[in-house]
């Protein structure tokens, strides 16, 4: 099943109200830990030193995010496109956007075809809402990026 995608004005905040899952990208804190404070979970990914970050490691958080909320049992994670961002890999917004959309879309398949359905259902993320992604070049990237 495909992920659903929100393009949402409102805050990281008011998602986790909501029940969604955040990413904190951080150096040298937790590593895989998910902190719940007043009903708002975050989860913790260290990333060692942030301008030593490549592509490929960017490129394996993403995807990384999105296995730990599925192993978490989240339904739904909110994405706020600033954090992902690495002014030194030279990135432009669009493909940044695009590039995220890719790899969770990637990181939540799972073939289960011909396995036995469980009583509660495989887990997935169901649905990622992306905040800080208001322009239309954004939105046309992440669209773009899940076919």
């Amino acid at each position: 099943m495909r992920m659903r995608s929100i393009i949402s004005r409102e805050t990281v905040a008011y998602w986790q109200k909501k029940g969604t899952l955040s990413v904190a990208l951080g150096e040298g804190g937790k590593d895989g830990v998910v902190f719940e404070r007043g009903g708002r979970a975050t989860l913790t990914l260290d990333i060692k030193k942030r301008q030593e970050v490549t592509r490929r490691a960017l490129i394996l958080l993403m995807r990384r995010f999105v296995r730990e909320a599925i192993a978490k049992r989240y339904a739904s994670a909110v994405c706020d496109l600033a954090a992902w961002r690495f002014p030194h890999l030279g990135m432009s917004d669009e493909e940044l956007a695009e590039l995220l959309a890719v790899n969770f879309e990637m990181a939540n398949f799972s073939f289960t075809d011909f396995l036995t359905r469980p009583k509660e259902d495989f887990p997935e993320l169901r649905t990622l809402v992306f905040v800080n992604a208001d322009s239309q070049i954004v939105r046309h990237a992440i669209k773009r990026g899940q076919t």
